[in-house]
């Protein structure tokens, strides 16, 4: 019989270049060609989201698109306003 594999869950997160500007997305991409960490808090509709899961970021709308991105959970999600699918400050539905 195979072995268990202990598995933790992995989101994915999406940027749509159309839909939100990410002023210092070119500092991001020195930062971490640099092998610099990045932290930025990004909107996630799940409530699932615990510290240490695996999170890809996809970059979606016009140019390049694709996998841009891969990071752990480092902050418990929160919300302050559970009825609501729109994040409307940092504490809304987000993952660090």
């Amino acid at each position: 019989m195979p072995e268990k594999i202990n598995q933790k869950p992995a989101w994915l997160v999406s940027w749509n270049v159309k839909a939100w500007n990410w002023d210092d997305y070119e500092k991001a991409c020195a930062n971490t060609k640099q092998g610099k960490s990045y932290t930025k808090a990004w909107a996630c509709f799940s409530t699932k989201p615990q510290v240490g899961d695996e999170v890809f970021l996809i970059k979606l709308g016009s140019g390049k698109r694709g996998i841009i991105g891969h990071g752990y959970v480092i902050k418990q999600f929160c919300c302050s306003s559970p009825n609501t699918r729109v994040c409307t400050g940092d504490d809304d539905n987000l993952v660090l």
